[in-house]
């Protein structure tokens, strides 16, 4: 695979703390924004091209925000197919599976993300263009 030189501009603070991660890894700093970039790329791209998709969705809130959640929670309840719930530190954490279209599971991402205050991280576990929801 060829490699390709281009240059960004981060704020100091994070190339440092990239530094330091790199450092405590024993790896270069290419090495671990290659890392950090396929994750994140992985985690993200699957949604340009319409699929059915299934994966797992962790959402971190102020309990202040569980009348919101559950509201959004009720109005996507056809995709998620699963929700574990716990309290930590005055947090909020759900652990959803969930299995739709790509584009349901963007919309409802997007719900999510209006209450401001909260943290959401997808894993997609499959994909497919033409996988039945139905299974």
């Amino acid at each position: 695979m060829s490699k390709r030189r281009f240059g960004i501009s981060i704020p100091g603070e994070l190339a440092d703390r990239i530094d330091q991660l790199a450092s405590k890894l024993d790896i270069d700093r290419s090495t671990l924004i290659t890392e950090v970039l396929r994750e994140f790329m992985h985690d993200r791209i699957h949604i340009l091209k319409p699929h059915y998709c299934k994966g797992a969705l962790i959402i971190v809130s102020k309990e202040r925000h569980a009348s919101s959640l559950s509201e959004i929670y009720e109005e996507y309840q056809e995709i998620i197919k699963a929700r574990m719930h716990c309290h930590a530190d005055g947090e909020c954490i759900d652990l959803l599976f969930i299995k739709a279209h790509s584009s349901e599971i963007l919309e409802f991402k997007r719900k999510l993300y209006s209450l401001k205050a909260v943290r959401i991280r997808y894993m997609p576990v499959s994909w497919s263009e033409d996988e039945d929801l139905k299974g």
